[in-house]
């Protein structure tokens, strides 16, 4: 059985996130247990899982008894549901977000390409040993030029000797961590508007399922040169001479230089942004990051176009300053309104933390957990979470969002920020005392 198929018998959609993020009371692997029946769990198998080692990736033989393999099934098929999921939405949000683009606003979809090793035609041995490596980092543009019109792109492939690969915008790319998917990347959003005067947010397809038409620029660049260096119409022994007849020979694409000079000459500018910078936590489980302030980001696990209300979680990616700390109580303000009195201990959340919420009613007071998603003076918007397990240890952002605007009064603490896991659950060290 396909494994497309093996994974839709274990939830009731999968076009539906409870579903998948196996949030939902009636599905999960154990669906599965009628396969099992009257088969003796004892009996010994082989069968071949991919593996690393020293550098190599394999398919190894894997002897175990049946139990054993199927509990390894079904702990990769617990997320593999979510997995498939993302894969599906994400294309379904570019398309949607192409079909809606009005003039003004540009999608960007971009990649890097597989280096070029220069080869020349009749080469000697020794030659090819030492062949220069060539980066194309390959770009397209989509644009709508008025309301109405058909969507237009421009296709670029930017050609460098550059090795080390490190709403007005709206960027797509694969989720590669050493690329794209990065605390250096968030940071850099957070100054897109001061450093591109517009502001832009960023997309993430599924692993293993960004593959679109950025490749094909690549492939056609490097294609081009190695025809014409067989034909024997140009010879190619440095990134510029491969620029050049790059340039010449591609008509439909925009060939641009990009100096190894040019590029750390920028890095250089940008070191103390980035190490003032922190990771975002389960920064592999988001496929969508927005700026919201100049400290922190809204993240979600899908791009949030089709939906218009995704439920979002606000990090800080700015290393902890007096007011992002947590667990601090500030002094009071000077414009604190005149609700608080000289001995009032209100606390500055700031978006991205967690908090205690305290809802008082003539006959109880309810305790709730939640993220801070906006402030405003001394009111706050938060986002509640609910509670997964009895400990009260393990929460998550309900699928439907559940929002409120409270006083800063209202809040008891600034909680430390939690883990998250490969479902997008959020993990924290100690009890969360809440009375939901």
């Amino acid at each position: 059985m396909q494994s497309d198929k093996l994974v839709s018998q274990t939830v009731c959609s999968m076009d539906n996130e409870l579903c998948v993020g196996q949030l939902c009371s009636n599905c999960g692997v154990d669906l599965l247990e009628d396969y099992f029946e009257n088969i003796d769990m004892d009996q010994q198998i082989v069968y071949y899982q991919w593996t690393s080692a020293e550098g190599k990736t394999i398919k190894s033989p894997v002897h175990v008894d049946l139990d054993s393999a199927k509990e390894e099934l079904y702990d990769q098929l617990s997320s593999l549901a979510r997995h498939v999921y993302d894969a599906k939405r994400q294309h379904i949000e570019l398309r949607h977000l192409k079909d809606g683009l009005k003039p003004g606003e540009i999608i960007i979809h971009e990649d890097f390409s597989e280096n070029y090793a220069i080869r020349q035609q009749a080469e000697i041995m020794s030659a090819h040993w030492c062949a220069e490596q060539i980066t194309i980092f390959t770009v397209i543009v989509f644009y709508r030029p008025e309301v109405g019109s058909e969507l237009q792109h421009e296709s670029y492939g930017i050609v460098s000797d550059e090795m080390h690969h490190d709403k007005c915008m709206s960027y797509w790319s694969d989720g590669a961590g050493s690329q794209f998917q990065n605390r250096y990347n968030f940071t850099n959003l957070l100054y897109h508007q001061s450093d591109f005067g517009c502001t832009a947010d960023w997309n993430f397809f599924a692993t293993s399922h960004g593959k679109g038409p950025v490749d094909g620029i690549g492939g056609e660049v490097k294609r081009s040169v190695r025809r014409a260096i067989l034909k024997g119409t140009v010879v190619v022994n440095d990134v510029v001479e491969f620029y050049h007849a790059a340039e010449r020979l591609n008509k439909r694409i925009n060939v641009l230089f990009v100096s190894q000079g040019v590029i750390k000459e920028a890095a250089a500018q940008l070191v103390e942004r980035w190490n003032n910078s922190k990771t975002l936590p389960g920064t592999h489980s988001f496929h969508y990051v927005k700026p919201v302030s100049t400290e922190a980001v809204a993240c979600g696990r899908n791009s949030p176009f089709t939906t218009g209300q995704p439920a979002l979680a606000i990090h800080s990616i700015v290393k902890e300053s007096a007011t992002t700390s947590a667990h601090v109580i500030a002094p009071i303000p000077a414009d604190r309104p005149a609700t608080c009195t000289p001995t009032c201990t209100c606390i500055d959340a700031v978006p991205g933390n967690f908090v205690m919420v305290k809802y008082d009613t003539k006959k109880s007071r309810n305790v709730f957990l939640g993220q801070v998603v906006a402030r405003d003076e001394a009111d706050l918007e938060i986002t509640l979470l609910r509670s997964k397990d009895s400990d009260h240890k393990i929460f998550v952002f309900p699928a439907n969002e559940d929002k409120a605007w409270i006083d800063d009064q209202q809040v008891q603490e600034i909680v430390d920020t939690p883990k998250m896991d490969s479902r997008g659950r959020y993990i924290f060290n100690h009890a969360i005392a809440v009375t939901e």
